[in-house]
């Protein structure tokens, strides 16, 4: 198991709803914002489309 250092920063507004998004180190002494369930529900609905 990774673990990976984050904070909360906010929703993030997409096409398909809000979703929490998270603040997660770079690699290169910055942040990069990420949200985890936004990008599986994009990826379900990808699949579902070529499914």
């Amino acid at each position: 198991m990774e673990i990976i250092p984050c904070y909360f920063y906010g929703l993030s507004n997409t096409p398909l709803s809000q979703f929490e998004s998270f603040r997660i180190p770079d690699g290169k002494g910055n942040w990069y914002t990420s949200s985890p369930k936004a990008h599986n529900v994009y990826v379900e609905n990808q699949n579902k489309k070529f499914g």
